[in-house]
């Protein structure tokens, strides 16, 4: 992986373990280098977002072990597609149990749909699927090809996939004097080189006299505080595609067909908003009105009702809670939207009705268990209720909510302080 081309790994000692110092006791990198790289190229396709608006599809071109789409995913924002490039199909292969979905991705799903896919293949081919898309990332990548690889890549980028920005990092060999016995031609084995910045420059020229659509703006990560003449440890150049330039047609006898490695399709949170909000302020409406009742001593009673049932709770403190506030903050649209979908609300309260402690939910005095549709219903749907309703004359508010209750319908037996609307 890219964290692996610096020196014994991100300014770490031969054991990995602690920074590399220089004899002055200075830090190199903290944090290490290829978190910097990361947060680095993450700013770069933010500017990007402003500049171009969404990106939507997003290549990352030898993806190795997919540290990098691991950040990434972490703050996708509205990407719907990641796609992680690399020739060595098995690292692939191990790299998918790192960026499949996530416990947490299926218990607070994002609105937008989003996927990772990892496609074994070589910079130097095309595949139909990455052409246009919005950004590419080559981090620590170029040092890693062959002649042939690096003559083609520019091709590969920036003449067939041809994104709004292409982000691009590599050794900057002139830092190398800066680190501990460094006795080696490059940082790492597999370097097939390592550029000067005047040699990255040449480089970089190269590539914008072919494709003239770009502009370039360099960069670099991991600057020297004792030694800022030597350059950045890693030089990057970002190439800006010009939003009036059009794009070049793809033949299709230049493309082949990557093999798919692995393919994840993250969880999609498919509510409308006001299913959403109903949801929260049923939570939070609970909670909070379990805590007053659990703190009855100091309790205001002007926000309780004189039953023993019910809590009143104000729909400030509601508000108050943050996935609440930034579904809407406004009382008077949230308590409406309460109270079209079955929410009790008085006044500017909602109202959170608890079971009523007289009555023995857990026996059915017609049939001894209670009769009800078990995958449907719910235990006040037994008969005996309809009794207790017609003996009490007015019938209990409470039951009536309880057999109309659609929302929770998977336990037959409601704990002792579980609530309904």
């Amino acid at each position: 992986g890219d964290d692996a081309d610096d020196l014994h790994g991100e300014g770490r000692d031969d054991n990995g373990n602690n920074p590399v110092r220089k004899d002055e006791g200075d830090v190199l990198f903290d944090p290490p280098l290829y978190i910097l790289r990361y947060s680095f190229v993450m700013e770069m396709l933010h500017r990007a977002k402003l500049e171009f608006g969404n990106l939507k599809k997003v290549v990352d071109l030898g993806c190795s072990e997919g540290k990098f789409l691991k950040h990434f995913r972490n703050g996708r924002g509205a990407t719907e597609e990641l796609i992680g490039v690399d020739i060595d199909g098995d690292i692939l292969a191990k790299t998918a149990t790192h960026v499949k979905p996530l416990v947490a991705n299926y218990l607070n799903p994002q609105d937008n749909p989003f996927q990772i896919e990892l496609l074994k293949g070589s910079v130097a081919d095309m595949d139909k699927r990455l052409y246009q898309s919005d950004a590419v990332c080559a981090i620590e990548l170029v040092e890693h090809l062959h002649p042939p690889e690096l003559d083609q890549f520019p091709k590969t980028v920036f003449g067939s996939i041809q994104p709004k920005v292409a982000i691009i990092t590599t050794p900057n060999r002139e830092y190398n004097v800066l680190f501990n016995n460094f006795d080696r031609q490059f940082r790492h084995p597999d370097h097939k080189f390592e550029w000067t910045r005047h040699e990255f420059k040449e480089w970089v020229d190269g590539i914008l006299t072919q494709y003239p659509e770009y502009r370039v703006e360099y960069r670099g990560v991991g600057y020297s505080d004792l030694q800022p003449n030597v350059g950045p440890c890693s030089q990057a150049a970002v190439f800006w595609r010009s939003q009036d330039a059009p794009y070049r047609e793809l033949p299709p006898t230049t493309c082949i067909e990557f093999e798919s490695i692995v393919k994840f399709v993250y969880p999609v949170d498919t509510r409308t908003r006001e299913d959403k909000i109903v949801q929260e302020v049923s939570y939070y409406s609970r909670s909070i009105a379990q805590m007053m009742r659990s703190e009855k001593e100091v309790l205001d009673l002007d926000v309780c009702y004189d039953s023993p049932t019910s809590v009143s709770v104000p729909v400030q403190d509601i508000i108050a809670q943050s996935s609440v506030n930034k579904l809407c903050s406004n009382a008077d649209e949230l308590l409406s939207i309460c109270a079209e979908n079955g929410i009790k609300v008085q006044g500017s309260t909602v109202v959170v009705e608890f079971e009523d402690p007289d009555i023995d939910y857990d026996h059915c005095e017609l049939f001894g268990t209670h009769e009800y549709d078990l995958q449907n219903g719910v235990v006040t749907d037994c008969p005996c209720f309809v009794e207790h309703e017609d003996i009490d004359g007015e019938g209990d508010p409470l039951l009536f909510a309880h057999r109309d209750n659609d929302l929770d319908h998977s336990s037959p037996l409601q704990e002792e302080d579980d609530w309904s609307w």
